[in-house]
């Protein structure tokens, strides 16, 4: 499933020429999306015969598949009279990729444009390394090739300053800081619009561009400054999925509807999450009244929102049915969260836990509350001889890939059977929970 592609970590090079020879070089590299399966070979040509680049030629293969750096330097030409020419001028440095792996042959790489500058400067201004977005979506590291003096020296920073498109790509109230004097964080706000390159084109969606003229390195006396260019948005190294739940009861009465709530997912980077449901059975549509059944469910789960309410009628009694919630980010991650739900044949008590997932830093008291109906009885004849309801409650604790039940019975936390009262303590730090209660009829 890799895609094919080269990136060029840095695609604007100053490099340094005096009548002695060059002053400063400067350089990038080439990286492959993938190993490839037979050797990959880049060619390399300049448009200037003073500019001179090593190597020449690159050759990746399928055990060593490692980015390439190529090195670059530049010296004066002469004009009239044999004195050298002073001003600054531009070269164009072009790759061209061919191989026997047919997804990398002819595939294009980026074009690097030189600028050779006369300067008394030792070093080149700083360059785009690498832009990559934080593995919880919320924003990029913007690494550069050298110390910077990060424009006035401040750790925080104005993002118009730096870049273009501030606003539209990660937000109107964005911050920009330094985490030292290389890599600068982006932290987006809402209406950040920027997303991982796509290996095609780069744009203002997909790729962050530099504002020329502005940055320096950090080298007392520099006077050179970063032209503007720009880097692809790279994928985080580690993306957050998703967290995602569907509350619902375990099984509903033969005339209760049920309603399917997932709302609090979180893992979206500051951006809205995109849902799909779906349903499963473990049992086939024998007749024609079950299929139109099933493929009617179908119908009403297909959308968008993360409360979905289903009628009495919409389920077959005396069967289960799994339903599922997929929630994915912009960065592509998804997370897909089951609820199993049993539609009994009879009337029966409704209940659910008002929170269905409890994230806690700490073993704080802690009450775990139920809503309970009692039978609905609006489909059927059957009477309830008695309306009193009795309440089991149970606990698991997650041990591996399982739960155990080695939890003791809840019975001195649940008083008032409606609720657990649990107190500071009652659970194990960096353990997993799982708790159920079961409620019928008093009398039966």
């Amino acid at each position: 499933d890799d895609v094919a592609f080269a990136t060029v970590s840095g695609k604007k090079l100053t490099v340094g020429a005096g009548v002695d020879g060059p002053t400063f070089g400067d350089g990038y590299s080439i990286t492959l999306s993938a190993p490839p399966k037979a050797d990959v070979f880049v060619a390399l040509d300049i448009d200037d015969a003073k500019v001179k680049v090593n190597p020449r030629s690159l050759v990746f293969t399928p055990s060593n598949w490692d980015p390439q750096a190529v090195e670059v330097n530049a010296s004066l030409y002469k004009g009239e009279n044999n004195t050298y020419i002073m001003d600054s001028r531009m070269a164009l440095l072009t790759h061209t990729m061919t191989s026997e792996d047919t997804f990398f042959d002819g595939i294009e790489v980026a074009s690097v444009d030189v600028a050779v500058e006369f300067s008394a400067d030792s070093v080149p201004p700083p360059k785009l390394e690498e832009v990559r977005f934080l593995d919880e979506g919320n924003g990029l590291n913007v690494r550069f090739d050298s110390a910077t003096n990060q424009v006035d020296g401040a750790w925080d920073i104005d993002c118009a300053k730096l870049f273009k498109y501030d606003e539209y790509q990660f937000g109107t109230e964005a911050t920009c800081s330094w985490y030292n004097h290389t890599v600068l964080k982006v932290t987006f706000s809402s209406g950040a619009s920027i997303v991982p390159f796509d290996y095609v084109n780069a744009t203002k969606d997909n790729a962050v561009y530099l504002v020329g003229g502005v940055l320096k390195t950090n080298i007392a006396g520099a006077t050179l400054t970063s032209v503007s260019q720009y880097a692809e948005a790279q994928k985080p190294w580690n993306p957050v999925a998703p967290s995602i739940s569907i509350t619902a009861p375990l099984s509903v009465g033969v005339c209760d509807g049920i309603s399917l709530d997932a709302r609090g997912a979180t893992g979206g980077g500051s951006r809205a999450l995109t849902y799909e449901w779906g349903v499963l059975t473990d049992w086939d549509a024998e007749t024609t009244e079950e299929a139109d059944s099933v493929i009617a469910l179908q119908e009403k789960l297909v959308t968008t929102s993360t409360v979905i309410s289903l009628g009495f009628g919409d389920l077959l009694a005396g069967r289960a049915y799994t339903f599922l919630i997929a929630a994915k980010n912009y960065l592509g991650e998804t997370t897909t969260a089951f609820a199993t739900v049993n539609k009994l044949g009879s009337p029966s008590p409704m209940v659910l836990f008002q929170e269905s997932q409890i994230a806690m830093v700490r073993s704080d008291a802690k009450t775990l509350k139920l809503d309970v109906a009692l039978p609905n009885l609006t489909c059927t004849d059957m009477n309830v001889s008695s309306t009193a309801l009795g309440f089991v409650w149970r606990a698991w604790r997650l041990d591996g890939a399982s739960y155990v039940r080695d939890v003791p019975l809840l019975s001195e936390y649940t008083a008032n059977p409606v609720s657990c009262r649990l107190p500071k303590d009652a659970l194990n730090a960096q353990t997993t929970y799982w708790f159920e209660v079961t409620v019928g009829f008093a009398d039966t």
